[in-house]
């Protein structure tokens, strides 16, 4: 066997005595794979000097296949070390990385030897590049397998030669989808539309996938199931009309929905389109967009930002089991219905109460609805059983309350009725219970001040659109208690979110920085910039969108109210522009009302 590591990447490369090299990734030190640019540049010196390896396959007649395999549990490839791009100072550095990580795929891609990609968990940005370029792909049927082009999440574009290879094996149309949306699929979408080969249990995935490579060795086995498929792909990709039909509509998309990264977008379009007509014009726009793109400043805070959640999801995962399998949810409107959804799926049994029959009924119509119309979840195959939607019941009382682990309060900003009911769910038998109030600018403190047990008392905040958003605020108060704190954090975490913990004040923390960043462009406004210089600035810097855009989202009316909270908190050092008040009493509330600083 053959090994070589990097700083902080290890490689092993085996032969077994059938004839079949296993290539194995392994970061050291980690739960996930991520494949660093001297681990790339080990390949390449592997392949060109040592004629082991990926070359010793061209030259070594006892190997016949390889298999690229994962020495994880549950990752395959994550992606690039996104924080070595936070090195490249110059456009010249990211295109050099970028020509390096073609020249490995082109290897795979070109080999004599089948390649065989045996997956089992994420499979991302440059993991699925190097999958694609691989001869078959056979991936495991776990829920933790899942795979997406994700680069356009850091303002980046695949820099591997990859959605080339895409778009001929899934065709122009899904291949624009997965680069422009950053989304990944799970494994069943991905055989579906062609990504994979193959889908078989976790526990026979190695020993099957060895058994492809050898059947793809003896010419047993024959690649490119998708046939007709693969015919319609080849017509369109080969057909000017319908090629230039699809890449002019989502140029129109990237146009008129304002995406932030649309640099990033449009340049994946270019390159895409570049290389279906010629590859190598296409691969050397790839690279080139690559490296412009490294240097942006937009790019680098996205990474930062990348790398803080992933440091965030390092330490969540550290926390405590404290299993909810109950949750009774009290608020048939806001993030109500949305969270009861989120637990459900999570197999934590909900109950919903409603003010009378009808809000009950309702509110479970509002959950149906968020599972039907939510895209991401679709596009990863998930079904109406696989969201568990039967694990969600309704009231109008406060029946099935005393067995639940934990109760959720979302009824808005008043603070009298979120009192009442809480002094409700405290008369009731069954007594330490998790006790979570959701609001937006409220102090959590105003309604565990009014509890006998406030210790058991803890704010949560959830972010729109909440299917989306992982983040999720909790809020502690100097009475709240270590034992409910770690069972809110682990609820979150179980549910598939990440938890930030703040202490408790007006608008704490999120909201209030969030109100007070919208306040100042309204007086940058008056202080004589134009929308557009405010709203470039703010994008380019690394916001989604621009602040006069979020109002819009928000609404003005819904901004004034929240500043105006926050001003009886705050005084003048939080007080609303008046520019709000103007905007609300000419009825330019924003996207609601069809205008705002925008038109829709």
């Amino acid at each position: 066997m053959s090994v070589f590591e990097s700083e902080k990447q290890s490689v092993s490369i085996e032969k077994n005595n059938n004839g079949v090299a296993v290539i194995r990734i392994n970061s050291p030190g980690s739960d996930n794979n991520l494949i660093d640019l001297s681990a790339f540049l080990e390949i390449e010196k592997f392949l060109e000097e040592i004629e082991s390896g990926l070359d010793m396959v061209e030259s070594d007649d006892e190997i016949t296949a390889v298999v690229i395999e994962s020495g994880k549990a549950r990752s395959f490839i994550n992606g690039a070390d996104i924080s070595e791009y936070l090195d490249f100072m110059l456009a010249d550095e990211g295109r050099t990385y970028s020509m390096k990580t073609q020249s490995i795929t082109e290897k795979i891609d070109g080999s004599r030897a089948p390649f065989v990609a045996s997956i089992n968990g994420p499979c991302l940005g440059i993991g699925l590049e190097i999958a694609i370029a691989c001869d078959y792909r056979i991936a495991s049927d776990s829920a933790d397998t899942y795979l997406g082009m994700n680069q356009i999440e850091y303002g980046l574009i695949p820099c591997a030669g990859g959605m080339y290879r895409l778009a001929g094996m899934i065709g122009l149309k899904d291949t624009l989808d997965l680069l422009l949306s950053g989304d990944s699929v799970n494994a069943g979408y991905a055989e579906n539309i062609g990504l994979l080969d193959e889908v078989v249990p976790v526990e026979l995935l190695g020993d099957i996938a060895r058994q492809r490579a050898l059947e793809l060795a003896k010419k047993e086995l024959k690649t490119g199931g998708f046939e007709i498929r693969g015919m319609l792909n080849k017509l369109v990709s080969d057909n000017p009309a319908s090629r230039k039909m699809t890449i002019e509509r989502a140029r129109k998309h990237i146009k008129y929905h304002s995406e932030h990264n649309a640099g990033a977008a449009a340049m994946a379009i270019d390159a895409l389109e570049t290389g279906l007509s010629n590859l190598s014009r296409g691969l050397h726009a790839e690279a080139v967009y690559f490296g412009e793109l490294c240097v942006t400043r937009y790019a680098k805070q996205m990474i930062r930002t990348g790398l803080a959640i992933s440091s965030l999801r390092e330490r969540v995962a550290s926390i405590p089991d404290k299993p909810l399998s109950k949750l009774a949810v009290i608020g048939t409107g806001g993030a109500g219905p949305a969270v009861a959804c989120l637990a459900a799926r999570h197999d934590i049994a909900v109950r919903i109460k409603g003010e009378n029959r009808e809000d009950a009924a309702s509110a479970l119509g509002k959950c149906y609805g968020y599972q039907q119309k939510n895209p991401k979840e679709s596009r990863a195959g998930i079904s109406h059983t696989d969201n568990k939607f039967d694990r969600i019941s309704a009231s109008y009382d406060y029946s099935g309350f005393r067995n639940a682990d934990a109760v959720l309060e979302s009824l808005g900003e008043d603070p009298d009725p979120k009192i009442a009911v809480l002094r409700d769910v405290e008369s009731l038998a069954g007594g330490d219970r998790l006790y979570i109030s959701n609001s937006f600018i409220l102090p959590v403190s105003e309604i565990s001040a009014q509890s006998r047990m406030p210790e058991n008392v803890i704010g949560m905040r959830f972010f729109d659109p909440i299917f989306e958003n992982e983040l999720v605020e909790i809020i502690r108060t100097v009475k709240t208690s270590e034992n409910a704190l770690v069972k809110a954090r682990a609820f979150v975490r179980d549910i598939g979110r990440l938890p930030i913990v703040v202490s408790d004040g007006a608008g704490s923390f999120t909201p209030r920085v969030w109100m007070c960043y919208l306040n100042e462009a309204l007086h940058l406004i008056a202080e004589g910039l134009s929308l557009e210089s405010i709203e470039d600035a703010m994008t380019e810097f690394g916001f989604d969108r621009g602040p006069l855009a979020m109002i819009d989202d928000l609404g003005a009316d819904l901004v004034e109210s929240s500043l105006s909270t926050l001003h009886r908190y705050f005084g003048e050092r939080i007080k609303p522009h008046p520019f709000l008040e103007s905007m609300i009493i000419n009825e330019r509330l924003g996207r609601k009302s069809g205008r705002g600083f925008y038109k829709y």
